[in-house]
């Protein structure tokens, strides 16, 4: 497990302006002993097994892709589960993976590993190395024969024809947490996770790309880190997460958005996906607990209704 330093402080102010919906928080704060026993330094640390950015089959609902984590025995592990049958499959090891895996409808899984671009079969064979800039992330599906994702070393937005191994570039900025629906219209943040708004264009003018700004800014200083970003099958929802604000979404028409679930520090959301009936979302789910001076953080899969009702966990590290 890796431990790493940080000094922590937020600073909390709520607002939001009609018609938009919040959901209020009831979270409880995260207990800390830092009162009794004042800490020089404030760590952070993962818990052994971790479970994280899953992102549903779009030809099976009942199963999903996912990175699991084993800090303890060191392994890197991308899975599917089948969360009715409860079967997981390790299709990929030695996975050194910080981005969400996306699944495309031919079966095909892309998914970066050590900062570099690949794709495999959903049964585990044909791993295939993409890009080999070593600074490549985000990668999301255009089609069955292209891709785009984000070149770090220069920050920018990549187009790749996988068939031509051809590239052209999107943008001059970074296709940060990048998502595209079925009709080719690519959302992504306002240039940087900290950059309180979304923007969205459409890929069938790809020479002639205009963005149009979505406003979700919630005016909560220090929670506006945008986690992940994922279409709704409606082409007209997008789905999102901020850091320990919770799950919210927003609509291309009205450009209004809304909360769909809390968060806090002690219980985020970090990576989430939209069923391909529109009716489910799973979802990372992050609890924080405290001991001795170190923040200790646990990813487990949830799954909830698209509204937000009825969240279950269904994936999670055994006590």
């Amino acid at each position: 497990m890796k431990v790493f330093s940080i000094i922590f402080i937020f600073y909390i102010s709520s607002c939001a302006v009609d018609p938009n919906i919040v959901v209020e928080n009831h979270c409880e704060k995260v207990s800390s002993d830092a009162g009794s026993s004042p800490c020089v330094m404030t760590y952070y640390d993962e818990t052994p097994i971790q479970f994280k950015a899953p992102y549903f089959n779009p030809n099976n609902e009942n199963e999903f892709v996912f990175i699991e984590i084993n800090f303890d025995s060191s392994l890197y592990n991308l899975c599917i589960y089948n969360y009715l049958t409860k079967v997981k499959k390790i299709i990929a090891t030695g996975v050194s993976a910080v981005c969400q895996p996306k699944w495309y409808y031919n079966n095909k899984i892309i998914f970066d590993n050590n900062s570099s671009i690949y794709s495999i079969n959903s049964d585990g064979s044909n791993l295939q190395q993409l890009t080999f800039d070593v600074l490549d992330i985000w990668p999301e599906w255009i089609d069955s024969a292209n891709i785009c994702y984000t070149n770090n070393r220069y920050g920018d937005g990549i187009y790749l024809n996988l068939p031509n191994e051809e590239a052209d570039t999107i943008s001059n900025f970074p296709l940060t947490l990048a998502s595209i629906s079925s009709n080719s219209l690519l959302a992504t943040t306002n240039r940087y996770r900290d950059a309180p708004d979304l923007i969205y264009c459409n890929l069938d003018t790809l020479y002639k790309i205009k963005w149009d700004t979505l406003g979700v800014n919630t005016n909560n200083y220090g929670y506006e880190r945008i986690q992940c970003i994922n279409w709704h099958p409606n082409n007209e929802d997008i789905y999102y997460t901020k850091y320990a604000l919770g799950i919210f979404k927003v609509n291309i028409v009205n450009e209004q958005w809304e909360q769909i679930a809390e968060g806090c520090f002690g219980a985020w959301y970090n990576y989430l996906d939209i069923s391909p009936s529109g009716n489910k979302i799973v979802a990372e789910k992050i609890f924080t607990s405290y001991e001795n001076c170190t923040y200790y953080l646990t990813s487990c899969v949830v799954l909830m209704d698209t509204d937000g009702r009825n969240e279950i966990v269904i994936l999670k590290a055994e006590n």
